[in-house]
């Protein structure tokens, strides 16, 4: 067992109030609160998930914790392994993944933060992404080396109820293509079958480039299509969802002459792109991590925007059903804050994971900013010490 219960200090962010109606409208929601917390060195949500009781667990590097519903710290536990996605599980608790030296880890906690099992798949180099499979088990993505001396393949595990192996597949050329490391590079989708995401060098249209790179599987995990998306230069690919219409909307990086930008890419159910839209400044970099879509019909996609080298906030667009700007925001100080997780909560709402460097009491530290809906007016402060104000400042 690897687990230890972990004190964390608590610093918490007052909030800045810069709406009042809901993300489907054309202005964003109002922030109701924001919370950090330090464990002493470089920290970061990389997961995030609403629990049943209303609050929040996460994971990143070591740590799973769970805070109440405005942010306050009820646990923490700690783990060998570097934990990247956690998700809830029917009947309670959650499934973890993450990587253990070079092996692939997997790992289930009840809602106390106890462990009940944990496993390891070799020769995997790591387990980024997991979702619990409408038979009971989990299926998972990561990547294994491919035997060349520049690259990784895609990696797709399914496993059963109690982390069981049942099987594997990988995907990929002769050079590096790897997954998305975020919430939603990988989905079940209506058919029984999966989505995956990610970056893809072996089949970039373009030498020593990289682009979008998307994989349809059957249930089993035999492959039936497979797609990229890009230009001329290196685009990476972090998550996809299906969509209503059976398509796909996907999200990742774009990059310019000038300046790498938050890409998004909606297809049709073969794969096949039916537009594409790039967001962010015109110089330094911008990204999209995850997204999903609103319940309007159109996209919330949520990564990081700089405003330069050293500056760089949590970033969200929400965007028509055709990729129209409705609004755009980036949330933080004048550090840095970055933006690794992002889901709607139980109230409309929103939550976002990440690390805040302006408000860290050691380096970076885990960070929380949790968005309201519609006439959602909250200026409140959360934990044992206030902070300088988190700002909001609009895209223009």
């Amino acid at each position: 067992m690897f687990t230890k219960k972990l004190a964390i200090s608590l610093l918490a962010t007052a909030s800045l109030v810069v709406g009042t109606t809901a993300a489907q409208a054309a202005t964003p929601p109002a922030v109701e609160w924001s919370a950090s917390y330090d464990a002493g060195g470089y920290e970061h949500f990389h997961s995030v998930v609403q629990t049943v009781d209303g609050g929040y667990a996460g994971v990143g590097g070591n740590y799973l914790m769970q805070t109440d519903a405005v942010g306050n710290l009820v646990w923490a536990v700690q783990n060998a392994a570097e934990l990247m996605c956690i998700k809830k599980v029917s009947g309670g608790g959650f499934i973890v993944s993450g990587y253990l030296g070079n092996n692939a880890y997997l790992a289930k906690y009840d809602d106390a933060g106890t462990l009940l099992w944990e496993q390891q798949f070799a020769q995997a180099r790591r387990a980024s992404t997991v979702q619990p499979t409408k038979d009971g088990g989990y299926i998972v993505s990561g990547y294994v080396n491919n035997g060349s001396a520049t690259g990784e393949d895609m990696w797709l595990l399914k496993v059963d109820a109690t982390g069981n192996f049942q099987w594997e597949k990988t995907f990929g050329g002769a050079k590096a293509d790897i997954p998305g490391e975020f919430d939603n590079a990988l989905q079940q989708t209506s058919d029984g079958g999966y989505i995956l995401a990610g970056t893809s060098w072996s089949y970039a249209t373009q030498p020593y480039t990289s682009d979008v790179y998307v994989v349809k599987t059957d249930a089993y995990g035999n492959l039936k299509w497979q797609k990229t998306y890009g230009g001329t230069q290196t685009d990476m690919g972090n998550a996809v969802q299906q969509t209503t219409d059976g398509g796909y909307i996907i999200a990742g990086r774009y990059q310019t002459s000038t300046s790498n930008d938050a890409y998004l890419i909606k297809t049709d159910t073969f794969g096949n792109s039916q537009w594409q839209k790039i967001y962010g400044g015109s110089s330094y970099t911008d990204a999209a991590h995850t997204v999903f879509q609103t319940s309007d019909g159109g996209y919330l996609l949520g990564g990081y925007y700089s405003f330069d080298y050293t500056d760089f906030d949590m970033y969200l667009v929400k965007t028509t059903s055709t990729g129209a700007i409705s609004w755009q925001n980036a949330y933080g100080g004048n550090l840095g804050e970055f933006l690794y997780t992002l889901n709607q909560t139980a109230d409309g709402g929103y939550v976002l994971g990440g690390y805040t460097e302006t408000f860290a009491t050691t380096n970076r530290d885990y960070f929380l900013v949790k968005l309201g809906t519609a006439g959602a007016l909250a200026q409140s402060t959360t934990g044992d010490k206030a902070a300088p104000q988190i700002m909001v400042r609009s895209i223009q």
